[in-house]
């Protein structure tokens, strides 16, 4: 083993992973706590990995989970591509052991830009293609003046944290009370989380949120209808996890 690599344990929302890792692949999953956590890592050589863990199978394995991931190249910013997503899934169950997103930027000597909009991104696509021919002056006046904003709805759009981690699906813009406009968005557990929107950064094809402040930790969330009573709060970050649930699904602690 190279003097720079450590064997550590790496979590996600559903079990871990017995890995050799490096000591930049260390800092990347080191999340400010004790626990080390796979999804900022990315993709591992599968040599690396001696032993995994599945929450639904309840049971350790030798080897390494299976990797399942593409690489869309997509830019969702300015300077900032999607250059692959993925996930490490049970060998024997097919579970989701982590899902990981790699960012990188263009230009690192630059700061990344404004999100594109669905209406940049359709207009780069059709930049290829043949384009319609032009409608008389008057009837483009009268179209211009007709059409309304180009309004995109959120509701469906994957959102991730800073660090790149899923944290569910947007549903829907609300109002709350006490903290204003917020984002409420579904889990893959199927509660809902509530996030305040001065914590969104970026909106393109996917949602970024900005790193969480004080103002964000009272971010609430809810289980689905009829599952309180059996859903298990986390005691680190207060999220509402499955019954079965013996990782948190937003931190990766124990429940």
């Amino acid at each position: 083993m190279s003097s720079d690599e450590r064997i550590k344990k790496l979590r996600g929302s559903g079990g871990y992973v017995i890995a050799r890792v490096t000591d930049e692949e260390q800092v990347k999953g080191n999340l400010g706590g004790p626990d080390l956590f796979l999804s900022p890592i990315g993709r591992l050589d599968s040599g690396a990995m001696s032993k995994y863990y599945c929450n639904t199978c309840e049971k350790e394995f030798e080897g390494g989970p299976r990797i399942d991931y593409e690489s869309p190249n997509e830019e969702v910013a300015e300077n900032l591509i999607l250059a692959e997503k993925g996930q490490y899934a049970c060998q024997n169950c097919s579970s989701t052991i982590a899902e990981y997103r790699v960012f990188r930027k263009p230009d690192e000597g630059a700061e990344v830009g404004p999100a594109k909009t669905g209406a940049e991104l359709a207009e780069s696509s059709a930049a290829t293609q043949q384009p319609a021919p032009e409608p008389p002056a008057a009837a483009a006046q009268q179209q211009e003046e007709e059409q309304p904003e180009d309004v995109r709805p959120i509701a469906g759009m994957s959102v991730f944290d800073e660090n790149g981690n899923v944290v569910g699906t947007a549903r829907e813009v609300g109002v709350a009370r006490d903290r204003g406009i917020v984002l409420i968005v579904q889990s893959p557990s199927g509660g809902d989380t509530t996030v305040r929107w001065e914590r969104i950064g970026k909106i393109g094809e996917v949602i970024l949120l900005r790193a969480c402040d004080d103002a964000c930790c009272s971010e609430q969330q809810q289980p689905p209808a009829g599952a309180a009573a059996a859903s298990q709060g986390c005691s680190a970050c207060g999220f509402v996890n499955g019954p079965d649930a013996k990782f948190c699904e937003q931190c990766g602690g124990k429940v």
